[in-house]
């Protein structure tokens, strides 16, 4: 349609309707600077492309909506936005006949993209806006829906006003970053995808600000970084790792689950937190990582048994790897799924779990099943079952004795019963952890293993250290004759004292010479030996 302006005598000009209008079949074609208005629903066939140019404006009237089963190319800049949007909406583009001038989610179907068997169902958005679609009685669920495309990205954009979900993808691969969202339910829902990064995207006014992920691989080795500060992930179903494959996650990222959420790792899962800006993996209701996600004030709260945990399988041929640094793990082990645990070590090829937390698991914080992982510096606390079970063929090392230490803190698991059940015939070598208790027979009381039962193996775990640890300060020794004298400072909170000793200054300091409240201790030698003391509460 032209432009054409016509004067009526000396009055006043008036500005007939200048915009396109397009219907039915739009393969092939290349849109310019123009505004569009779709009429009638349009449609990108197989084979064939539809190339959007910088500037365009496409409005679409109520109900209508832009299926392509070919190819999509939207081509916009940082000064020239494509638009996608209502027929209502007079921000952008010429004013369409009819327009309210007041524009309503919904009031468009959205852009279905559609790839299954012989199709490409290709979308590329560059630099674009999409906004007033996703109407409850379409095909796309949302402003652009990806179903089973061959591929396709939606980067450098904005995507708002839906009735649902910003971003709908499903059996497809999608890259989505530097983009915005805002008042969609999800800004994006990913079901059974292949998982990319999504990197630096934001999110405000949504239902819930998250990527929610309800299935999906990760089939090729990628880096997980935090989506942005606005906006997490969310898991609803099982992302699987694949075998062979390494999944990173970096410092920072928070990742959240519904009770139907949970990581199976086939593959390697890396996770590199800092003590500074840990890794977390916490319930969709906890709001003190990741602030309010669900956005319901303090209407609801973690639970242990939110969500279902890490699924850690090298069963057979398969890898099975974890490896945790600087991370926290909280309120997983729902009761009706496989992984029985916060974080489930299942025949695992190796593994770690060190400088991290494990709390609030309705089952066990850890299990480990035939397999032999190392686990440093750790903090299991508050889980409602063990802090850590182990069961099957299993080796793990908690701390040697050697001068490789465990370090590892046990804090009122199992309602305070067991802090760890050996279920295996093997001994756990678990020695210098905090065990909450200073007495052995104390720890050994919170510990299930040959003393409960004679076909169980021994949890090892003396030499400890009490609830936190303590070194003296100018600890003296002096040789008198055939006597040794010992003194050192008394230690603030500590209950007791303890006098190792050894032949090999290098060795473990095994051999408890004397344990007491007294700030001094002596013994009369006859050959040289070294000394350590500690302290304890």
């Amino acid at each position: 349609m032209k432009k054409i302006l016509i004067i009526l005598g000396s009055l006043f000009p008036v500005l007939l309707f200048s915009y396109i209008t397009v219907s039915g079949d739009v393969s092939g074609q290349s849109w310019t600077n123009q505004t569009y208005y779709v009429s009638g629903n349009i449609t990108v066939y197989d084979d064939a492309t539809l190339s959007i140019a910088s500037g365009a404006v496409v409005k679409f009237s109520t109900e209508t909506g832009l299926t392509v089963y070919g190819t999509l190319d939207v081509n916009g800049t940082l000064a020239n936005y494509v638009i996608f949007t209502s027929m209502h909406d007079n921000d952008y583009g010429d004013i369409i006949e009819g327009s309210t001038g007041t524009p309503l989610s919904g009031r468009w179907q959205g852009i279905y993209l559609y790839g299954f068997l012989y199709r490409d169902g290709i979308g590329e958005f560059d630099y674009c806006r999409v906004r007033y679609g996703g109407t409850s009685s379409g095909y796309a669920d949302a402003n652009i829906c990806f179903n089973r495309s061959d591929s396709g990205h939606f980067i450098n954009s904005f995507c708002e006003y839906s009735q649902q979900h910003g971003i709908r993808a499903s059996i497809c691969p999608v890259e989505i970053s530097n983009s915005s969202f805002e008042n969609c339910q999800y800004p994006a829902y990913l079901s059974n995808v292949t998982i990319k990064t999504y990197p630096n995207n934001s999110a405000t006014g949504n239902l819930i600000n998250a990527f929610v992920i309800s299935g999906g691989c990760v089939t090729e080795n990628m880096t997980w970084t935090e989506t942005s500060t606005s906006v997490i992930t969310l898991l609803i179903g099982t992302l699987t790792i694949n075998d062979d494959i390494v999944c990173t996650i970096t410092e920072g990222t928070i990742i959240k689950f519904t009770n139907s959420g949970q990581f199976s790792v086939i593959g390697t899962l890396d996770v590199n937190g800092t003590e500074t800006n840990p890794v977390v993996f916490t319930s969709f209701q906890d709001d003190t990582f990741g602030g309010d996600t669900n956005n319901d004030g303090n209407s609801t709260s973690p639970a242990p048994g939110d969500w279902q945990g890490i699924h850690l399988n090298g069963n057979q041929f398969r890898d099975g790897i974890g490896e945790f640094d600087h991370c926290r793990i909280r309120y997983g082990g729902y009761i009706f799924c496989n992984v029985d645990a916060n974080v489930n070590f299942h025949q695992s090829d190796s593994g770690h779990f060190t400088n991290s937390i494990c709390e609030y698991s309705l089952q066990a914080g850890v299990k480990i099943n035939g397999t032999s992982p190392v686990f440093r510096g750790s903090t299991f606390e508050d889980n409602t079952g063990y802090g850590v079970y182990v069961t099957g063929d299993s080796n793990p090392d908690f701390g040697t004795i050697t001068r490789d230490q465990g370090l590892n803190t046990f804090i009122n698991n199992d309602s305070g019963n067991y802090q760890f059940y050996n279920d295996t015939s093997n001994d756990i070598n678990a020695y210098f952890n905090i065990w909450e208790y200073a007495i052995a027979d104390s720890i050994d009381a919170h510990i299930y293993d040959d003393d409960e039962d004679p076909s169980k193996g021994e949890v090892l775990f003396d030499p400890w250290f009490g609830t936190y640890l303590y070194s003296p300060s100018n600890v003296t020794i002096s040789v008198s004759s055939d006597s040794v004298h010992i003194s050192w400072d008394p230690v603030v909170g500590a209950a007791s004292y303890t006098v190792y000793s050894d032949t090999d200054p290098y060795g473990t300091f095994t051999t408890n010479e004397w344990t007491g409240t007294a700030t001094n201790w002596s013994e009369s030698v006859n050959s040289k030996k070294f000394y350590r003391v500690t302290a304890h509460n």
